[in-house]
């Protein structure tokens, strides 16, 4: 006689489960780093209305940065106390009002506010806090590769929405294509409000249950994480890695253009770092997950740091080789670690305030990237030319891997020596 129903292992619903539910936080994270990226379109278009400068224009990405580092903690806060269903809800909902409000803009305040500010915090909203503490409840072994590939949307969301929005703007102007977003933002949290949330939030798996239960009794807090120097080698080795990637990145084109890189080819290999970037996020939370996260993170910095010490060659051997040998490189260990760190953190600090911690710890991302883009400028000016820039990125490499370097061994000690 066959085996009942109830006797067979339910362990293909659950996989099916997990993934939807990946495939969910990869969708939330290409809108909300598409409608936090396609500002660039918007700066011409502003800049012959209004006549402002393009440094000031462009300073909303800073304050954008910023926002969506300082509003990381009340991120967690909002997915520990009232869930992923009312997070999501409330980040499309401040897009799409930002959107909108932003269509009617007469002063570069309300520039700043509704474009730096509240895009900025939508973009927190869809961004890396909530997705993982959501899929940390799902994914125990693999939680690298599905936060990987989450994170994929850094790139795709800007490959796919850049376009579209370019072409709103050819069509029917800056504030008709901000009115489109506005109400596209806004018509996505129809859907969204069939999505089974209970059985979204719950979690599945038995060994993601089994940790988020271990997690549950070790009662991490948010205070409690504060006081130990795991907590701040996270804060630290996320920090000095986004100040030293967004001090290169945002120069990239600039700096390439004054090496004697055609502008065109330049913004080409802009491109190809956001391309490679897609392929290393997911890559290195695989290696993460099969052969250890420490181990990924370390081989990803050894290549961010070949691809800053590459785009140091570039301007005494503008060889078109070594441009895409450093775009390739480079763009792989963007974002590489974000991913694999989070679930790191999952892993000694995952329970009810999760959300909290790991909202905490992010902050190091948008102050750093914050630094690193202001000083990044800020020496170009001091001293006429990027002859810097290079050293400037690689300084803050350098530092993010010496404050990874003990998470290993904290780690373990976290685990009781496993």
């Amino acid at each position: 006689m066959a085996d009942p129903p109830s006797a067979q292992p339910p362990r293909r619903p659950w996989f099916a489960t997990a993934w939807s539910v990946t495939a969910l936080c990869f969708s939330l994270a290409l809108l909300g780093h598409g409608v936090r990226d396609i500002f660039t379109v918007f700066v011409l278009p502003i800049h012959a209305e209004f006549g402002w400068e393009r440094g000031v224009i462009s300073g909303v990405a800073s304050i954008s940065i910023m926002t969506i580092g300082l509003g990381a903690p009340l991120v967690g806060w909002v997915f520990d106390k009232l869930g992923p269903r009312t997070l999501y809800l409330l980040g499309l909902a401040t897009a799409g009002s930002g959107f909108l409000l932003a269509s009617a803009m007469t002063t570069l305040w309300q520039f700043y506010l509704y474009i730096g500010g509240m895009i900025g915090l939508a973009g927190a909203a869809l961004g890396v806090v909530a997705h993982s503490a959501l899929l940390s409840r799902w994914h125990a072994e693999r939680l690298g590769t599905a936060l990987g590939i989450v994170q994929m949307a850094l790139g795709i969301g800007t490959l796919v929405l850049l376009p579209l929005t370019q072409y709103l703007v050819d069509t029917i102007g800056w504030r008709g294509s901000y009115r489109v977003l506005g109400v596209g933002a806004c018509g996505v949290i129809v859907p969204l409000l069939f999505v089974r949330w209970r059985t979204v939030e719950a979690g599945g798996g038995a060994r993601a249950i089994a940790a988020l239960a271990e997690g549950a009794r070790a009662a991490w807090t948010l205070a409690a994480a504060l006081r130990t120097r795991l907590f701040w080698a996270f804060f630290g080795t996320l920090f000095f890695t986004s100040f030293g990637m967004f001090a290169l990145m945002l120069q990239l084109v600039p700096y390439l253009v004054e090496a004697g890189i055609p502008a065109l080819q330049a913004a080409g290999i802009y491109g190809l770092c956001g391309v490679a970037s897609t392929s290393g996020m997911l890559l290195f939370g695989w290696v993460g997950d099969r052969f250890g996260r420490s181990l990924s993170v370390l081989i990803s910095f050894g290549c961010s740091t070949l691809g800053v010490i590459l785009v140091g060659l570039i301007p005494h051997h503008p060889a078109y080789w070594l441009l895409i040998l450093f775009a390739v490189v480079f763009g792989a260990g963007m974002g590489a670690r974000g991913p694999v760190i989070s679930a790191l953190a999952a892993g000694i600090f995952r329970g009810p305030h999760f959300g909290r911690i790991i909202g905490m710890v992010n902050t190091a991302q948008g102050t750093g990237g914050a630094l690193g883009a202001w000083l990044g400028g800020s020496l170009h000016d001091l001293t006429g030319d990027y002859s810097v820039l290079p050293w400037l990125s690689a300084i803050g490499l350098v530092l993010a891997t010496l404050a990874f370097i003990p998470i290993p061994a904290f780690t373990r000690r976290a685990l009781g020596g496993s």
